[in-house]
């Protein structure tokens, strides 16, 4: 175990979260603040799971008291948190491909 994977472990132990699973999600994962990937990995020991992009249509939707998944459903930052809840909830969703043809009726 390396140690910012130890350090994690330790903290979670603290907050009695030892058992539970982990997720690692990165908001505004499209910002640029000069943070790879990789270096928010390595520093916490623990892949990212998710990356949420950052959109206008977030904060518009939290104005108007509308969820983003039903504001803008075709938004890329929607479709990240329905990606994430499924994962989280264990659905196994399969993406639709270009070349994928249409069951038949």
């Amino acid at each position: 175990m390396s140690a910012p994977q130890q350090r994690s472990s330790t903290c979670a132990g603290q907050l009695g979260m030892a058992n539970l699973n982990w997720y690692v999600v990165l908001n505004r994962a499209d910002s640029k603040v000069g943070l790879a990937d990789r270096d928010i990995e390595q520093t916490l020991g623990h892949q990212i799971d998710s990356r949420i992009p950052s959109t206008r249509a977030v904060p518009v939707s939290v104005n108007q008291g509308q969820p983003i998944v039903l504001a803008e459903p075709r938004v890329a930052a929607p479709r990240a948190f329905v990606e994430l809840a499924n994962r989280v909830a264990g659905i196994a969703v399969e993406k639709p491909g270009l070349l994928r043809r249409r069951s038949a009726k």
